[in-house]
């Protein structure tokens, strides 16, 4: 129930909403559609909440929607590549990532070149 309203909202989107609150309703959209074994609408939405957190220069935001990412791969048992892309978001673990400045390019840890 939860999957489908936040999907009902970004769909409804007019385009004067805060960019911000729109990132995140994609990742959790997508964290929504992982656990429900939907992956492919998963990786959709991280991708689109990462492209937002991108246009707005928001690191803690990309580490975030990066962190979806991972799961995704560690779920279609690509564990390799979901923990290089946890290592390349948070090299100091989720209790050093908000103190840990973002690194190089997210385009990079989501294709797997991290």
């Amino acid at each position: 129930m939860g999957r489908e309203l936040l999907e009902g909202l970004l769909a409804a989107r007019s385009g004067g909403e805060d960019s911000t609150a729109i990132a995140r309703a994609l990742d959790c959209t997508g964290a929504m559609s992982l656990h429900q074994g939907d992956y492919l609408a998963a990786r959709g939405y991280f991708e689109q909440s990462l492209a937002l957190f991108q246009q707005m220069s928001a690191p803690l935001g990309q580490v975030m929607a990066l962190e979806g990412f991972a799961s995704y791969w560690c779920a279609v048992k690509n564990h390799v590549r979901g923990k290089a892309v946890r290592r390349f978001c948070c090299p100091a673990g989720w209790a050093g990532c908000a103190a840990t400045a973002f690194r190089g390019s997210a385009a990079e840890a989501v294709a797997g070149g991290v």
